[in-house]
């Protein structure tokens, strides 16, 4: 009996210190299940967490979503939103000063096409502006008569030597006229908006004015009677005034307008004896696309 005893004793010590020891919890250190958390694991009763789809759609960036009064004067958008414009532009080009160009040639036509920054006060009623374009200017003569004298020029003769189909390259001092004028250039540009009627997130038609200077670069092409092409790396300044229509539609603002831009180029194609500079003036259809 007294031997039971101590067995008994000796199992009941060896519980006391199995149950802190030998007898932790499995789950110790993966957190206690909950009931909730349980019963989301049994999927016998085929309840399954429901799912709500989404509708695809464009990035807030493409879309600039504006809250009610968030570019007022107290709104968020303190310093006030920027914009993005492109732009497509059309119209005759006059001449009206430089040299022996703006004696033989007629109106040009100019076509032309880029992207305007806005970046707007806290009001959206004037923007600071930065343009970047391209634009193409084709003028015909109105006189072809070969007056013009040009030195030292190189020429291909395909003429032949002796009966003999050789091409040499020689170089004249042609008197050339002038059939015709093209130039092509990119354009950088600052200037300023103001809106006269509503601003740029108007719900209704708003009436806007603005102006900018730039420069140009670019290249310019002369066709002549009787003589190869001639091209040359040209440069210009420019200063131009416009006043738009905007209409809101949908997510987008449309630009309708007119703008009035004069020019000057310099321009070495007929060399330094013929002054080849150019000045005009363009009245130009002004569309666009604001978003």
């Amino acid at each position: 009996m007294k031997a039971l005893k101590i067995l008994f004793l000796s199992l009941g010590i060896l519980g006391i210190f199995g149950n802190h020891s030998w007898g932790q919890d499995p789950s110790a250190g993966y957190g206690t299940p909950t009931p909730s958390s349980i019963g989301n694991l049994n999927d016998s009763d085929n309840q399954s967490p429901t799912i709500n789809p989404t509708r695809a759609t464009l990035s807030e960036w493409i879309l600039y979503p504006r809250d009610a009064g968030c570019c007022g004067p107290t709104g968020k958008c303190k310093s006030g939103p920027i914009l993005l414009e492109t732009y497509f532009r059309t119209g005759p080009e006059f001449t009206v000063g430089g040299g022996t160009f703006n004696n033989v040639l007629q109106t040009g036509w100019n076509v032309g096409g880029g992207a305007r920054s806005l970046f707007f006060n806290a009001e959206a009623d004037q923007a600071w502006v930065v343009d970047l374009g391209v634009s193409n200017t084709h003028y015909n003569s109105n006189n072809r008569e070969a007056n013009i004298q040009l030195f030292n020029l190189p020429y291909l003769d395909r003429s032949g030597e002796f009966g003999i189909g050789v091409n040499k390259s020689i170089t004249l001092n042609p008197t050339v006229g002038i059939i015709s004028l093209n130039t092509t250039f990119v354009n950088l540009s600052g200037g300023k908006e103001y809106y006269l009627r509503g601003d740029a997130f108007n719900k209704d038609n708003s009436w806007r004015i603005g102006g900018d200077v730039g420069g140009r670069y670019g290249s310019a092409k002369t066709e002549f009677v009787g003589f190869p092409n001639l091209k040359d790396t040209v440069g210009a300044v420019f200063l131009s005034i416009h006043s738009d229509l905007q209409i809101p539609f949908g997510k987008v603002n449309l630009i309708a307008g007119l703008r009035l831009e004069w020019d000057y180029i310099w321009n070495g194609v007929l060399q330094s004896q013929n002054n080849s500079d150019l000045s005009n003036i363009s009245l130009l259809y002004n569309g666009g696309i604001q978003f």
